[in-house]
């Protein structure tokens, strides 16, 4: 009878076993078939206000265990008045994550990698660039978080500490081959923004949530970008200059060769009488 006992309780642990080993299979099933679109939802959510514009990604790559996630044709849509439906086209970003810290309040970024993004500026009507105005509302974002934020830790001293926000860190950071597509005045021109590289963002006493930091990356875009337009001012002119020059030849050599003919055509009736 002590031998039936032994065995209807071994019995039941392994069929507990079995059932534990199941549902975690299904949750994590679960999580990886849905993680995808939490991400999209996540930055369809954080970004919009950021950037003041609509924000859409086509796929999401996500690896939970091995720390993993790519992204690609992630997309910044232009402030009103302006006519492509996108600013930024962003290409490959490849992030490299401590999947471990995801379940603590500081998520460890190894490494983030945005390559071949495309930029295109425009000039509206009333002489604004879509670029400027981007780079206004990320960094009036910025500035009022960052406000925000020193109000938040005035009030913390004064009342018990509720759960603290998840921060981030990202030790690694590349944006490469970003290009910015320009045209003024019937005039167009391709520019070739460094590349930027920072480490270590969020370390130390420079604490930064998800969002902020999205804010942070998305400025060096922007800085560098209204740097590029600012710089090709100068070319552009130029360039303009030049193909004014060429057009005033090319009609100047049009009207010698008019009166010629018409010289010529003389010539040959004084000749007649």
């Amino acid at each position: 009878m002590l031998k039936n006992h032994k065995k209807s309780w071994f019995h039941y642990l392994l069929k507990g076993i079995i059932y534990f080993i199941l549902l975690c299979t299904i949750l994590l099933i679960i999580t990886y078939l849905y993680a995808g679109q939490i991400i999209k939802k996540t930055i369809s959510t954080v970004i919009p206000p950021i950037t003041q514009t609509a924000v859409s990604v086509d796929d999401i790559d996500l690896s939970l265990f091995s720390g993993k996630i790519g992204l690609r044709g992630l997309a910044i849509g232009n402030p009103d008045g302006f006519s492509d439906k996108n600013i930024f086209q962003m290409g490959d970003i490849a992030v490299s994550f401590d999947p471990k810290s995801v379940l603590t309040d500081k998520i460890v970024i190894y490494s983030v990698t945005i390559s071949g993004t495309s930029i295109s500026a425009e000039i509206n009507t009333n002489g604004q660039t879509n670029i400027g105005i981007l780079n206004q509302n990320i960094q009036k974002y910025m500035n009022s978080s960052t406000s925000e934020k020193k109000a938040s830790a005035v009030v913390s001293t004064q009342k018990k500490k509720n759960e603290p926000s998840k921060t981030i860190i990202i030790q690694d950071l590349k944006i490469n081959d970003s290009k910015v597509s320009l045209g003024i005045a019937n005039q167009s021109m391709t520019l070739t923004l460094p590349n930027i590289h920072h480490t270590n963002i969020g370390e130390n006493d420079q604490t930064k949530n998800i969002p902020e930091m999205i804010a942070l990356i998305l400025s060096y875009f922007s800085d560098e970008s209204v740097k590029a337009v600012l710089n090709s001012g100068s070319t552009l002119f130029n360039k303009s200059l030049q193909k004014a020059q060429d057009l005033i030849n090319v009609g100047q050599n049009s009207l010698k060769q008019q009166t010629d003919q018409v010289k010529g055509t003389l010539d040959k009736i004084k000749t007649i009488f």
